[in-house]
């Protein structure tokens, strides 16, 4: 097993895992296409979810939790741009 293999005890709450995280990034892009229309997206539970899915990656054991390294920074680079791109429109 390499570093970027999850352990076989931890496959399936890998994978829930990782599409959890990729139908986040998914919603945040899509809200950044929004606020660049013009409209206004719900991320009322954004928080909660992104601190859910944090914690749960984190419970994961350490090798098995650093294959969402590289993903997670990707996330947090989509909120960031998000996070400008509602700036930019109210100033």
């Amino acid at each position: 097993m390499d570093d970027l293999t999850p352990s076989n005890e931890n496959t399936a709450k890998t994978a829930e895992l990782s599409q959890r995280l990729e139908a986040m990034m998914t919603y945040v892009r899509d809200c950044q296409k929004r606020v660049h229309a013009g409209e206004t997206p719900d991320l009322s539970n954004l928080d909660k979810k992104t601190a859910e899915l944090c914690n749960d990656i984190t419970a994961l054991p350490h090798p098995d939790s650093q294959i969402f390294g590289e993903k997670l920074k990707a996330y947090i680079a989509a909120i960031d741009t998000l996070t400008l791109a509602l700036k930019d429109r109210t100033s």
